[in-house]
């Protein structure tokens, strides 16, 4: 399996936090035997059968993001999920693990103004960011 990023770029206030939030939330229930939860935001490990899928939630310059990315890499997870902004150094800090052999994959959740919608949506991104993991996992995709 190669190994994978999935990251959901945009600017601030785009709904990315609380969309991996989200994926976060997903996984946990289905895998909640083999959670580790760091403080704040996600950052977390979950262990799914042989594959260890890495989620921070933290996106932002000046943020964690750095740290926690080297440290999945330091890890072996084979996915990890992360924010990041559209552009700047947390891209380019995404983009940078291709280099430790990961396909990158930039994934948008879809923006609303209207609050309840923005929680459908960003459940939606979740489902489909759990389905291309699980899919990864069992050699669809």
């Amino acid at each position: 399996m190669q190994k994978l990023v999935i990251a959901n770029r945009g600017s601030k206030e785009q709904g990315k936090t609380s969309s991996i939030r989200e994926v976060f939330n997903i996984l946990a229930a289905k895998y909640p035997a083999n959670v580790y939860i760091d403080y704040g935001d996600i950052m977390a490990t979950i262990k799914i059968g042989d594959v260890l899928v890495g989620l921070e939630s933290q996106g932002d310059p000046g943020s964690r993001i750095f740290d926690s990315l080297e440290k999945f890499v330091e890890l072996g997870c084979d996915v990890i999920v992360c924010a990041c902004r559209s552009y700047g150094d947390t891209t380019d800090a995404v983009y940078g693990l291709a280099n430790n052999g990961y396909q990158v994959i930039f994934a948008q959740n879809d923006k609303s103004d209207d609050e309840a919608m923005q929680v459908v949506l960003n459940k939606k991104y979740a489902t489909r960011v759990v389905d291309m993991i699980e899919e990864r996992i069992s050699g669809d995709f």
